[in-house]
C-alpha cells in the first residue's frame, strides 16, 4: 500500500475506506478490459537486512 493510500485510508476509516474500494474497482472495470498487456521490462531486486550482531 502507498504512502496516499495508508492516509487515504486512515482519513476516511474502515467503513468508508470499503466503500471507496468498491467505488474504484468498479468504476475501473467500467473503463478497462479485464486483461491488460504490458510488454515493458521491468527490473525487481529482493534483498534482505543482516542481522544486528
Amino acid at each position: 500500500m502507498t504512502p496516499v493510500a495508508r492516509f487515504l485510508k486512515q482519513m476516511l476509516g474502515d467503513e468508508y475506506w470499503e466503500i471507496f474500494r468498491t467505488r474504484v474497482r468498479a468504476v475501473f472495470a467500467e473503463n478497462f478490459p479485464e486483461r491488460i498487456n504490458d510488454f515493458r521490462d521491468a527490473v525487481l531486486a529482493v534483498g534482505h537486512k543482516p542481522a544486528a550482531s
